[in-house]
């Protein structure tokens, strides 16, 4: 075999070890891109896809799930009406029947200020049953407790709040009634004054 010919094949096996370790290096990525993409969840039709949401998320690690569930998340906050409060009652339906805690977290955390279907309540109780839960990630129940110690905080200021607006109601309330009486001392004193008036009348013509 000469030496051209020997080149040659050499470098046509080289191009094709190259070839080869670019579409294993693509297929790497594009398997990496898959599993960090999010679920089908995401695009809404929640009920129809939940078996392979739960299949899904309970074949992954820990890290892809955390990273489904913020990504998830980030979806169904910057959903608009109607299609925001249909999710969260879709979440909500699925939690109850389900007890599946990743959409309990989706609908405590992504439903949090407009176009939520839970309460202020609901989500603190929702909060605390994922809090209470063997196994959940260390992250998930890091930012849950962090979470519940924020709701529960508003409501010690919601009740503070609300005993302090009582207390302004009492004093309103007193202010009030000290300024009626004071109107009707005022008003007894101008009788009184317009009696000793007419009594020093009386004794003026009296005298003379």
């Amino acid at each position: 075999m000469s030496l051209k010919v020997f080149l040659i094949i050499g470098g046509l096996m080289a191009l094709q070890g190259c070839s080869e370790f670019v579409f294993l290096k693509e297929e790497k990525t594009k398997k990496a891109a898959v599993a960090y993409q999010a679920p089908s969840l995401l695009q809404f039709e929640l009920l129809s896809n939940q078996g392979e949401y739960a299949s899904l998320l309970s074949s992954t690690s820990e890290e892809q799930t955390v990273l489904y569930l913020l990504k998830q998340g980030g979806y169904y906050a910057n959903l608009k009406e109607p299609y925001r409060l249909k999710a969260c009652k879709e979440l909500a339906t699925v939690y109850k029947k389900e007890s599946t805690w990743q959409a309990g977290w989706l609908l405590a955390y992504s439903f949090s200020d407009r176009g939520s279907c839970i309460t202020h309540k609901e989500r603190l109780r929702i909060l605390n049953e994922l809090d209470s839960l063997i196994g959940l990630y260390p992250e998930i129940k890091w930012l849950n407790s962090a979470n519940i110690q924020t709701l529960e905080h508003i409501n010690y200021l919601k009740s503070r709040n609300a005993l302090l607006k009582e207390k302004e109601l009492l004093l309103e309330n007193e202010l009030q009634q000290s300024q009626a009486k004071n109107i009707e001392l005022q008003m007894l004193l101008k009788k009184l004054k317009a009696i000793e008036d007419i009594m020093n009348e009386r004794l003026s013509d009296d005298g003379s």
